[in-house]
């Protein structure tokens, strides 16, 4: 009897946490001495600066863009495949901390749409940006502390950026095009060497 009812419990859990909370945790760093307004602002500022489309803003979140495929259709770009950028931001006594996760949509904005989450695939791409957003961060320098308070801290919390970038032949895991479609290069969202 108890078996079958935390199988019952199992099922109930898995029909009521939305698909992303049963994928890969999410990639996540820490921007040491941050506000959360500080991080959200210089990752939204960050990612539009390397050409991703900011589709929306909120206090503890933000989602970017960026065409994977696409054609042309009377001189508009029409997407057909798009990298969508969940960027998740939380303060606590440190600083603030940057999550993300990864969705390839199939025909955004149609009836088709299509959307899979991909932060496992992408995660070697996620911690890579991650990196990248706190070295420029930690680039800015010490930020004075509140009168009395401790220093602010510097550490490393993830693994250092390296050169790089999506692996040859494509954009991101297993490369992009044929089809006849038209394949575009996704320039990751923090990263200078990607």
């Amino acid at each position: 009897m108890r078996g079958s009812a935390h199988l019952r419990i199992a099922a109930v859990l898995a029909l009521i946490l939305p698909a992303w909370a049963l994928a890969v945790m999410a990639p996540s760093i820490m921007l040491f001495g941050a506000r959360l307004d500080e991080a959200r602002a210089f990752a939204v500022d960050n990612a539009a600066s390397r050409g991703w489309r900011i589709l929306s803003v909120s206090s503890r979140s933000a989602v970017f863009e960026q065409i994977l495929a696409g054609h042309d259709e009377g001189g508009s770009l029409i997407a057909e495949r798009v990298l969508r950028i969940y960027a998740d931001f939380a303060e606590d006594a440190d600083g603030a901390r940057v999550s993300l996760r990864a969705e390839e949509v199939e025909w955004p904005g149609g009836e088709d749409e299509w959307r899979t989450d991909v932060t496992g695939r992408y995660s070697d791409n996620l911690l890579r940006a991650l990196a990248s957003l706190r070295d420029k961060w930690d680039s800015r320098g010490p930020r004075p502390g509140p009168p009395g308070g401790p220093p602010p801290r510097n550490g490393r919390f993830a693994p250092q950026s390296s050169p790089g970038g999506w692996p040859a032949g494509g954009v991101g895991p297993g490369g992009l095009g044929g089809g006849g479609r038209r394949s575009h290069q996704c320039r990751w969202m923090f990263s200078d060497n990607l």
